[in-house]
């Protein structure tokens, strides 16, 4: 994880360059975004929300608000089938017995697809964003588009997990390498 260590050190490096890089450039078109299935956009929607963001938007900068992705792993759904009455609670132990955390592989396929699966969108939306132009008084100058974000529960592998989520810090790091290998799109 040498690698990730320095690439995340390079992130912040970047992030914290910013503010010199630009000094005149005042940021007015920002987007962001959260829970973002995979799956269903690539079946769905691709042609619309990813599009729609850059054409509607067009923003300077984008920021993911938690669960970039939908990462979980399916248990043998036949062998966690038990006979229940229908109370709420008894359908949510159920539905938690079919869903346990997603491996860490899981988690860098997804984020790996979100970057380079073109029927996803965002690829698209990554490269079609190279550049806009923003003004501050009188200077005008071209600021590449930004990707920030904070991660939450489905980022991490898994449905309302906290303190007990295993290999936390490897996690964090897969979504820091997405959040960067996104601005060098």
């Amino acid at each position: 994880m040498d690698g990730t260590k320095a690439k995340a050190k390079a992130a912040a490096a970047a992030t914290a360059e910013a503010d010199t890089r630009y000094p005149t450039t005042t940021l007015t078109k920002l987007a962001f975004g959260s829970c973002h299935m995979n799956k269903a956009t690539a079946k769905q929607s691709h042609q619309i929300i990813w599009p729609s963001i850059k054409n509607k938007v067009n923003p300077q900068s984008f920021l993911w608000l938690g669960d970039a992705i939908y990462a979980r792993k399916d248990k043998d759904k036949d062998a966690n089938k038990e006979t229940h009455s229908d109370s709420d609670s008894q359908q949510q132990q159920q539905q938690s017995s079919i869903f346990s955390v997603a491996p860490l592989d899981v988690l860098e396929q997804q984020y790996f697809d979100l970057l380079t699966n073109s029927t996803i969108g965002y690829t698209e939306f990554l490269s079609s964003s190279s550049s806009s132009t923003s003004s501050s008084s009188s200077s005008s100058q071209s600021l590449l588009m930004s990707v920030h974000g904070t991660h939450d529960d489905h980022d991490y592998g898994a449905n309302d997990y906290g303190k007990q989520m295993p290999n936390k810090k490897q996690r964090i790091d897969l979504f820091s390498n997405f959040i960067t290998m996104s601005n060098e799109q």
